[in-house]
């Protein structure tokens, strides 16, 4: 991931990711095999969780999860009640 230009490769090739999907794929990056709450996903896009927030984290989650999986080897997991963990074994 290159933080400055807002750029993910995989493999040499560029994955085009929203705003704030690149945002929740850096947490991610930065904590990988470590849960990270949904709360803490929700402060670092928004600010401050809300109910729609949460619905609209869902929706980012679930696209980011379907880029990663048709390009790379690590897969967003959902930790049930909690959050979520970037891993490639989590399993």
């Amino acid at each position: 991931m290159d933080f400055e230009r807002l750029l993910v490769r995989v493999d040499g090739q560029r994955m085009h990711l929203t705003y704030f999907q690149f945002r929740a794929l850096g947490l991610l990056v930065r904590k990988r095999n470590k849960a990270v709450s949904r709360e803490e996903l929700c402060t670092e896009l928004w600010g401050e969780p809300t109910p729609e927030r949460n619905l609209r984290l869902n929706s980012q989650v679930s696209r980011l999860r379907h880029r990663l999986e048709s390009v790379a080897m690590w897969s967003i997991v959902t930790i049930p009640h909690f959050g979520y963990i970037l891993s490639n074994d989590y399993w």
